[in-house]
This record gives C-alpha cells, sequence and structure tokens, in this order.
C-alpha cells in the first residue's frame, strides 16, 4: 500500500510540475511579438515572382482569364510545364501568381473535396487554361476520384475513349 500511495504522490507532483511548465510556456508565448516582416524585401519578392510566373506561364497559362480576348491565340508549340492555379497575397498591397508544375510533364493531383465550389472553379479555369494552351490534339483529360464515392462516374461515360 505504501508503494502505491507513493507512486500516487509522484504522479501528482509530475502533474503539478507539468502545469507550472504549461503556465510559465503561455505566459512567455503571450509575451512574445514576432518582429514584423521587411516590407521592401517582402514586395521585392512579390515582384520577383511575378517576373518568373510571367515566364513560366505565358498566355492562357498564366493570364487573368477575364483579361483575356476573343483573338487570343489558342495552342502553342509546346506541352506545357506549368499553370496558374491563382493568386496568391502575402501582403494587403502585394499579389502574384501562383504557379504550380504538372507533374511528370501533365499530370496535377488536388487533393480537396470535389464538391468544394472552389474546387469545381479551379478544376474548371485549370482544363480551360490547359485545353487553350496546349498544341491540339496533345493534351488528354482524365478525371480520377481515387477517394470519393465516384462524384465522376456519371461523366465518365460521355467521354470519349483515349486515343
Amino acid at each position: 500500500m505504501a508503494n502505491a500511495k507513493a507512486r500516487i504522490g509522484q504522479a501528482a507532483a509530475l502533474h503539478r510540475q507539468a502545469v507550472a511548465t504549461v503556465a510559465a510556456a503561455a505566459g512567455a508565448l503571450d509575451d512574445f511579438r514576432p518582429a514584423p516582416p521587411d516590407q521592401r524585401e517582402q514586395h521585392d519578392l512579390v515582384e520577383r515572382l511575378r517576373a518568373a510566373a510571367a515566364t513560366l506561364v505565358p498566355g492562357w497559362l498564366g493570364a487573368p482569364l477575364d483579361a483575356q480576348s476573343e483573338d487570343t491565340p489558342l495552342g502553342g508549340p509546346l506541352l506545357p510545364q506549368f499553370v496558374r492555379v491563382g493568386m496568391a497575397q502575402p501582403l494587403d498591397d502585394a499579389r502574384f501568381p501562383a504557379v504550380v508544375p504538372l507533374l511528370g510533364t501533365g499530370h496535377l493531383t488536388v487533393d480537396a473535396d470535389a464538391r468544394d465550389p472552389r474546387v469545381a472553379g479551379l478544376l474548371r479555369a485549370l482544363l480551360l487554361r490547359l485545353l487553350a494552351a496546349a498544341p491540339a490534339g496533345s493534351l488528354l483529360v482524365r478525371g480520377v476520384d481515387a477517394a470519393g464515392p465516384g462524384w465522376f462516374s456519371g461523366l465518365l461515360s460521355r467521354w470519349p475513349t483515349p486515343a
């Protein structure tokens, strides 16, 4: 019985020590204020990223979709290597195109719920960009719902077989 009482006393002491450590850490974290980022450095980085995006994703692959005209040429000589998926905004007054590589020159995985309207918008924009920028006949589109209950299954019967 004395052994059990000693263990309970030791556990209680360890618990009090843990509570004190958590309280001290919480106080230290509450008082911590990170140094403000150098705004000029952030703006310079955004400009470099904007310039890189302009080089990596020209035309349909990277320009704002609402800025494209009917006269914008379709297709291109090469398969797309990168595509714009949105805009990043690290500061209130600094934005740049978010660009992702097409894995293995043509694969892109989206790990999100297909029922989310933002995901549907992303997929529509990606398809438009890639179909408009790729050379005619060079793009094969396959929707794969690897985790869900088959949200794309109704569409598969309407798609032509791959050539």
